[in-house]
């Protein structure tokens, strides 16, 4: 059992330390709180609605932003931040794609597999459509969504190994 005392000077620990970078400070609040709905969520939605092959992917994305943190460090997790907010409006997340210019910002959100889950759930939730899971599999959207993940894995893991060869090869 951890005593009050102990609590307390952690808390003042880190406190006392924040204080110095607003980023770290900042991550008091932002990171238990993202934790909590990321993981409270997802952890009641598997409960309720889990299948294998979504939740495999879910991992794989994961790897995928992990990647980002091994090459670059700390920044590596800003960037992630920064990418996903600049991709967001692309991916249909706060209105549908098709309001988008054709000539580009769809063609950017074709590329994006986030776009195609926000479309099958903005399906799902507007129009009371079958549930996510047979609606991945009816649709094209499942597979367009591994085909984009799936190149983009490969040309992130596959870009540092060549670069490495190229260095060692000198």
């Amino acid at each position: 059992m951890v005593s009050l005392s102990d609590i307390t000077a952690i808390v003042l620990r880190h406190t006392r330390l924040y204080w110095r970078d607003l980023n770290l400070f900042l991550g008091i609040l932002y990171w238990p709180i993202l934790d909590i709905l990321i993981w409270g969520f997802l952890g009641s939605w598997i409960q309720t609605s889990f299948f294998i092959p979504l939740f495999l992917y879910t991992i794989w994305i994961g790897f995928i932003g992990l990647l980002f943190v091994l090459l670059l460090g700390k920044r590596g997790v800003e960037l992630g931040f920064i990418t996903a907010w600049f991709l967001l409006p692309f991916s249909g997340t706060y209105y549908p794609i098709e309001i988008l210019p054709k000539w580009a910002a769809q063609l950017i959100s074709k590329l994006l597999p986030m776009s195609y889950v926000f479309h099958a759930m903005r399906l799902y939730i507007a129009h009371a459509q079958e549930r996510p899971s047979t609606l991945y599999h009816k649709s094209n959207y499942l597979w367009s969504f591994l085909r984009c993940n799936r190149y983009y894995t490969f040309y992130l893991l596959l870009r540092p190994y060549q670069k490495a060869w190229a260095d060692s090869a000198c």
